[in-house]
């Protein structure tokens, strides 16, 4: 396995920058540098490991969100000027994706973790025994210490060359540790949007049985931006795609799921999964229109909402369609390339 390393697997070294601008919400700038290992076996078996990986992550508040920033102390815990950092294993992805069988059959699996930290940490409790605890830092970043692990594995049938069912489900979760209180903020899981539960937007959803309350307890509706993060993913969707005319194809989808925390979190009460969880489960449809051009896919979908993770006065978890508005109960969403 080592030869097939040093043979099938020239190390990659990777340098980027990113930045982020999300209109009244938050800004940030991610330093990002790596040097691993990239291996596939065959050609459905792919290997790709970041044995050194330092990323440095500074975020700036838009003044709109100071207002929920200043009032959440989750927010205040996992947002910040960070360090990630890993010197013998940052982050190992593996994914297998095969050819259509005799059926039409393919199957699709991911599997991706991230560490960081861990080297930090170690060194630290060492020191700590002559020395005494310490915390340390560079400059204004924190080490940043936790673990994240990403599941998702997909199903498609092609009945005939225009006709295909789709099913895919993912399952994520992340924890910190040391003397990191929670996740970072950037590496917790969402739900919502164009290759989501489409019928809420990005970060509209969850986590768990939480929503937003007036001064008299009752429902109110979210306001922007939405910013809703969690430590624990699981959710599912499903589509039928068939022709429609010309380069215009057609699907029908159903997406369900949500994101909990590990933790209780006195400002968003019920957000914790427990043996209840499952009364969280927010259920969504619709139906799209994807513009394919061979080269690249334009996709339009309009999801509708079902059940919502959270009762509301008389409704219960289920949406009434009779008499709502349509902004209330649907989400529109564009995009580009297929959700799965």
């Amino acid at each position: 396995f080592s030869e097939r390393f040093r043979n099938a697997g020239p190390p990659p070294l990777a340098l980027t920058y990113r930045y982020l601008d999300l209109r009244g919400f938050y800004v940030y700038n991610l330093l990002h540098s790596a040097f691993g290992y990239d291996v596939r076996s065959g050609t459905d078996h792919h290997f790709s490991f970041d044995n050194i990986g330092i990323d440095v992550l500074r975020p700036q508040l838009q003044p709109s969100f100071q207002n929920i920033f200043g009032q959440n102390e989750f927010l205040k815990r996992s947002f910040g000027n960070q360090l990630f950092t890993g010197f013998l294993l940052r982050s190992f992805t593996y994914t297998f994706a095969d050819k259509p069988n005799a059926f039409g059959e393919r199957w699709f699996f991911r599997l991706n973790t991230e560490i960081s930290g861990l080297e930090e940490f170690a060194v630290n409790r060492l020191w700590s025994i002559p020395f005494g605890k310490q915390t340390w830092r560079i400059a204004d970043l924190d080490f940043s210490k936790y673990l994240r692990l990403d599941l998702t594995g997909s199903y498609t049938r092609e009945f005939s060359r225009n006709l295909t069912a789709a099913v895919r489900v993912n399952l994520g979760a992340a924890g910190s540790y040391g003397d990191t209180a929670d996740v970072p903020y950037v590496k917790q899981f969402f739900v919502g949007g164009p290759s989501s539960i489409r019928a809420w937007r990005i970060r509209e959803l969850g986590p768990g049985g939480y929503y937003e309350r007036d001064s008299t307890g009752e429902y109110r509706e979210p306001a922007q931006p939405y910013y809703q993060a969690g430590d624990f993913r699981f959710e599912f969707s499903g589509e039928l795609r068939f022709p429609l005319f010309w380069w215009v194809k057609g699907a029908v989808f159903l997406d369900g799921g949500n994101i909990w925390t590990f933790k209780p979190d006195p400002n968003r009460p019920g957000s914790a999964i427990g043996w209840e969880s499952y009364k969280n489960f927010a259920l969504g449809t619709g139906f799209g229109l994807r513009f394919d051009f061979d080269y690249f896919v334009f996709r339009f979908d309009w999801g509708l909402k079902l059940r919502r993770p959270y009762r509301v006065g008389d409704e219960g978890y289920w949406v009434d369609w009779s008499g709502a508005k349509w902004r209330e109960i649907s989400n529109f969403n564009l995009a580009v390339g297929y959700p799965f």
